[in-house]
């Protein structure tokens, strides 16, 4: 992977984490669909936010690209 998409992942990784201890995930109806390798969908409340929300899709490398 490239610096941009490793740095990318760290951000996921960070905000995940810090939504995961301050709040509670929300699990809507037909997401779980969009969570799969490369395609992050997820969603946290708490009394401090209303909603925080998580939405990653990483493409795959085609030929002729990237």
């Amino acid at each position: 992977m490239s610096k941009v998409w490793d740095s990318l992942i760290s951000v996921q990784n960070l905000l995940e984490e810090s939504f995961a201890r301050t709040g509670v995930e929300q699990f809507e109806p037909g997401m779980e669909r969009f969570n799969q390798p490369g395609w992050v969908n997820r969603v946290w409340s708490s009394e401090s936010y209303r909603r925080a929300h998580v939405d990653v899709v990483m493409l795959e490398k085609k030929k002729g690209y990237g």
